[in-house]
């Protein structure tokens, strides 16, 4: 059964450990810790998924998984967090708040509100 709640992130060259300090739920539904890394690292909480060949960098190798999720994950809901950051907030809760009738929730650009925009720049 595929879980339905997936947090998601990318780790190379093991600069910094995973971050342990994420708010777990413990009812349903339960969220899903995935770590895709260059080379195991030690974690009681991400599942780890061992990368294949790297990009030209570090860094492109994080974007590549970060905005093709939908061909390493299968979730309902997915949530890209970067690795130094801890979740604090129950991720079915994020969901019901900003996914309601939506497909994708993103941040706010601080100064383009057009797509076209962004494209463009």
């Amino acid at each position: 059964m595929k879980p339905s709640i997936v947090v998601y992130t990318c780790l190379t060259g093991a600069r910094e450990p995973l971050r342990e300090d994420q708010l777990v739920s413990h009812g349903e539904p339960r969220e899903q810790f995935v770590a895709f890394v260059d080379a195991p690292v030690q974690t009681s909480i991400w599942e780890q998924k061992l990368m294949g060949p790297q990009e030209r960098s570090a860094r492109r190798s994080a974007r590549y998984i970060k905005l093709l999720a939908h061909r390493h994950i299968d979730a309902e809901y997915s949530l890209w967090q970067d690795a130094n950051v801890a979740l604090r907030v129950p991720l079915s809760q994020l969901c019901a708040d900003w996914l309601t009738g939506c497909d994708l929730a993103v941040f706010r650009h601080r100064t383009r509100d057009c797509l076209y925009q962004e494209a463009q720049i």
